[in-house]
């Protein structure tokens, strides 16, 4: 099948090192944004209360110089103690905690409607004293901040208009503003470096890895070459070392040569399903493979090996079940697990492929035999390159030892997952994309 050619690198692929400063630096960044946006807050909180603090000592300064009666209320000394306070503005109100009438307004020369609704006088009659910011004032249509204390029956409430002047004096602090970006961008470069170097040693340690498992992966196919190579170079030896080798010797030993031929080659074709699987995984041409034809056809050219081996297939996968991959994959998924149950489950079993369930992405298979399985230590290495659990005899029938690692392999690449397990004999539990769906 033809293989899309691709460049080996995505140019949307980002590397560890610059997902890792990313992740961080978002992280950052939130953190920092709420730092100053609770700093912010808090600086604010600060100035009122430092605010609120002042106003209330002028309420207690005005209260020390007034003689509060119902009859009477010495408005000169209210003029006089705000012609030399260092407020021009300051507005004064004295008001009735128990009626909420106005008794002094220093804005206003009539008496106003009832304050007790007032927001910080509400506050003053609860806790003694009370604010209130950016409150529009009915009496002048202007907006201050009040600062309200209550004495006794009456209460002192004294205000600043909330003009730019105030208004600034409330803002954050820009010097803080500029530090924290300061701080930021020095920060989020250190980070950068530092995401950098490791994303180089993470890389460096899996360059290293690869490196052995590369070595690993070289010596076993080394060992696994030794044995079918050795055996057609001693047999080829033989005849040639021995013109007078009689001629039904010369076959067996030519069939023999024949047959180690035919586990090379499927050796080398393993590898290089294996070797294009690890190194252009990027490459693989996706498409919609109508799987329950496949199968059906698999098991057609499987039936001389299927009845020497008294084996029943039993295909239930519904007629126009697709899914979604490269297609020599998804053959060679089906086609290893074929291999496998005839070569090592025995005879007179019986083989079901089904699928037994699936969701908006998945469907999900099931292959099972009831052959002989196989010890429980074993099933969890089963999906190793080169494992076999009966190595003598995986030989002796040809086995690479690679298929149920392709299996895997190719399951993975897919977006899937597989299981094994015993159930009379193996049961693998794979799932595979939709070819239903549209995928990208």
């Amino acid at each position: 099948m033809a293989i899309a050619l691709m460049p080996n690198r995505d140019p949307r692929f980002l590397s560890f090192s610059r997902k890792f400063f990313l992740s961080m630096i978002s992280l950052f960044l939130v953190f920092v944004a709420c730092f100053i946006v609770y700093q912010f807050h808090r600086e604010k909180d600060y100035k009122i209360e430092l605010l609120n603090n002042s106003l209330q000592q002028h309420n207690n300064g005005l209260h020390s110089i007034l003689s509060i009666t119902p009859d009477s209320l010495e408005q000169r000394n209210i003029s006089s103690y705000i012609a030399t306070s260092d407020e021009s503005d300051l507005r004064v109100t004295i008001i009735n905690a128990t009626t909420g009438a106005v008794l002094y307004d220093s804005y206003s020369t009539h008496m106003v409607d009832n304050h007790l609704d007032r927001p910080e006088v509400m506050q003053a009659l609860r806790n003694g004293r009370g604010y209130d910011v950016r409150r529009t004032s009915t009496t002048t249509g202007l907006t201050y901040f009040y600062s309200a204390t209550r004495y006794g029956d009456t209460i002192i409430r004294t205000a600043l208009p909330y003009n730019v002047t105030l208004m600034q004096h409330l803002s954050a602090d820009i010097h803080f503003i500029w530090f924290t970006a300061l701080v930021t961008v020095l920060l989020v470069f250190i980070l950068y470096k530092f995401t950098i170097r490791m994303g180089l040693s993470v890389r460096s340690q899996e360059q290293a890895e690869q490196s052995r498992l590369k070595r690993q992966l070289t010596q076993n196919i080394a060992h696994e070459l030794k044995t079918p190579v050795s055996s057609i170079q001693g047999y080829l030896e033989t005849i040639v070392s021995n013109p007078n080798l009689p001629s039904d010797k010369r076959q067996t030993f030519l069939e023999r040569c024949y047959a180690q031929s035919n586990r090379l080659s499927r050796l080398l074709r393993d590898i290089s399903v294996l070797t294009r699987m690890d190194e252009a995984s990027d490459m693989i041409e996706m498409e919609v493979i109508p799987v329950s034809e496949m199968v059906e056809q698999m098991l057609s050219e499987l039936s001389p090996e299927l009845e020497e081996k008294h084996i029943t297939a039993v295909n239930t996968l519904p007629p126009q079940l697709s899914v979604y991959g490269d297609h020599s994959l998804i053959y060679s998924i089906f086609r290893n697990l074929l291999d496998n149950a005839i070569a090592y489950a025995g005879t007179n079993i019986s083989i079901h492929i089904r699928c037994f369930r699936e969701d908006d992405t998945y469907y999900y298979f099931r292959f099972i035999d009831t052959g002989v399985g196989v010890a429980p230590e074993h099933l969890n290495r089963l999906f190793e390159r080169f494992y076999r659990v009966d190595k003598g005899r995986s030989r002796k029938l040809g086995g690479t030892g690679l298929g149920l690692a392709i299996v895997k392999n190719a399951i993975l690449i897919h977006g899937g997952s597989i299981t094994v397990s015993n159930d009379g004999g193996l049961k693998f539990e794979f799932s595979l994309k939709r070819g239903d769906r549209t995928h990208k």
